[in-house]
């Protein structure tokens, strides 16, 4: 941790210096995924100097079947995908649909 992040809540420097989204930050305090010296730690509470800030984080496995989709692929490489994607086509699935998405 650096001196000016001393006294600072441990969520604004997840969110501000690492630009984590408050919903993403929401997750791992529900999972008990934020570690401070590999200690849990609450995330309002305030670094100290020195502190060393991690986070676990375990995505939810989904059984998502897969589903054939015409894609329209505007590039790929080994790291990147960018897809022109329809209009009402959902990227993941949800509870009200759960099928012909993206992501199956």
């Amino acid at each position: 941790m650096e001196a000016r992040d001393a006294g600072r809540k441990i969520q604004d420097i997840l969110q501000h210096r690492l630009h984590l989204s408050r919903i993403f930050i929401r997750e791992l305090k529900a999972h008990a995924g934020i570690f401070r010296n590999n200690a849990p730690v609450f995330a309002n509470q305030r670094a100290e100097p020195g502190d060393i800030l991690s986070i676990r984080w375990q995505n939810a496995q989904q059984d998502i079947e897969p589903r054939p989709l015409p894609l329209s692929i505007v590039y790929e490489d080994p790291d990147i995908l960018v897809l022109d994607k329809q209009w009402g086509i959902l990227s993941h699935p949800v509870k009200t649909s759960p099928e012909a998405t993206i992501a199956n």
